[in-house]
């Protein structure tokens, strides 16, 4: 079932969280997302390289109905893998799976390691690479993006996004990117309905 959900989403593509291109650079991308809904998996004592089968299998068996709901749910992408750049934090960090639009009210985890939650409406600067990465290549990707950005002050800087958009057995062309969160944003709340 999972393997096909990756077969099924490498033929006809995943749902991936909406957004607007504010701007653009050769380096990078300011990026506007939506409120989006995710599950996530925290994870302690071991560098994102050696995140395991079974780690992914936890995030996979929920999307395959291992939740309160019995629900089967499709496979979307990014994976997105929330790491500091504090080199004494790098075994600490979380992995979460995009959970579709439709789903307005996700069904709760069956596994006590896992967690549903929301991210607000915000902007990411977002940079893009292909290939096969590493925790070397992730890293080497944020000092760039970093590097690259106008206002140092204006960026979160206690973690950053790894983003990957393709299934393990792809190997070629793969999309990568690392997404650093802004802290001020232009992105307007609706008004609340009047009475």
């Amino acid at each position: 079932m999972a393997f096909l959900k990756f077969v099924k989403g490498a033929i006809v593509g995943n749902e991936q969280p909406k957004y607007d291109v504010l701007s653009k650079t050769d380096d990078y991308e300011l990026r506007s997302y939506p409120e989006c809904q995710w599950v996530t998996l925290s994870i302690h004592d071991k560098t994102p390289d050696e995140f395991s089968t079974e780690d992914y299998k936890r995030l996979l068996d929920y999307i395959n109905g291992k939740n309160e709901s019995s629900l089967s749910i499709d496979m979307t992408a990014p994976v997105l893998y929330h790491v500091s750049p504090v080199e004494e934090k790098a075994k600490d960090y979380s992995v979460s799976f995009f959970l579709p639009a439709k789903l307005e009210t996700p069904p709760g985890p069956l596994d006590t390691e896992l967690a549903l939650s929301e991210t607000g409406a915000r902007e990411i600067y977002v940079r893009t690479f292909t290939g096969m990465a590493k925790d070397e290549d992730w890293k080497r990707e944020f000092d760039a993006l970093k590097s690259k950005l106008d206002n140092p002050d204006d960026i979160d800087l206690s973690e950053y996004h790894r983003a990957g958009y393709d299934p393990p057995f792809k190997p070629f062309n793969r999309r990568n990117e690392v997404w650093i969160v802004k802290k001020s944003s232009s992105v307007v709340d609706p008004p609340s309905p009047t009475e």
